[in-house]
């Protein structure tokens, strides 16, 4: 009897496939995708080269396990706090807004720190700098996961929620791999011996730009599309 009852809710792998086409057929899920495909390419890009900068190129240097113990230990804090507080937030105020908020905040503090070289020796600038960026970007994914799960629909709505989490690592780890060739592209030999540092610049204010630009994206997602077309759906059903 278990048997059967287990074969019985067995679905056609054909049919969750329609499924999951028929929830990427609207303009919200579609620009979500896209969203998601390009917000995470500035943090990737960030991770790679802020380590970099701190630990081979600052005058002073900073250490490995002093890098590590802001990023991952002092961090820890306003990183739980922004994400239970994302969450309360948005559902106060709305996922989108929360969005922006995070993502947003994170590439206004990346133009903010490329703007102010003069300060990245500085201690508790560079170290603000490490704390904020974490902490805005868990504000962001709070606000992402809501979203992805408020616009996830259509019988394989646990499978387009996996698809956006899986673009959202992809992006990513293309950030991560970008972050190379965007700092190789920024040299300019007429700046002489100080032409890597202002690639470091160049670099962080490309960050900020690339991760605030996706955000126009966000206007074309309208979740009462996604309540339309179930509800139409549900209709259009024998």
């Amino acid at each position: 009897q278990a048997s059967g009852a287990a074969g019985s809710t067995a679905r056609n792998p054909g049919e969750v496939f329609g499924a999951w086409v028929r929830a990427f057929s609207i303009t919200t899920t579609l620009a979500y995708i896209a969203f998601t495909l390009a917000k995470l390419i500035g943090v990737g890009i960030n991770e790679v080269v802020t380590k970099t900068l701190y630990t081979q190129k600052l005058d002073p240097r900073w250490t490995d396990l002093e890098f590590s113990t802001v990023s991952g230990l002092y961090a820890t804090g306003p990183i739980i706090v922004g994400a239970v507080l994302g969450g309360f937030l948005a559902d106060r105020f709305g996922r989108r807004w929360i969005l922006t908020i995070g993502f947003g905040g994170y590439g206004l503090v990346a133009i903010v720190f490329a703007a102010c070289p003069g300060l990245w020796s500085e201690r508790w600038f560079a170290t603000s700098y490490v704390m904020s960026s974490e902490t805005l970007n868990a504000v962001g994914s709070v606000g992402f996961l809501s979203m992805a799960m408020r616009i996830s629909w259509t019988k394989a709505a646990a499978t387009v929620f996996t698809t956006y989490l899986t673009l959202s690592n992809v992006s990513h780890v293309v950030g991560n791999l970008l972050a190379g060739p965007v700092l190789r592209m920024f040299i300019y030999p007429a700046y002489g011996e100080s032409a890597e540092m202002v690639s470091y610049e160049l670099t962080f204010w490309f960050v900020g730009l690339v991760t605030l630009s996706p955000l126009l994206l966000l206007i074309l997602v309208r979740p009462e599309e996604v309540d339309r077309a179930r509800d139409a759906e549900m209709l259009t059903k024998p």
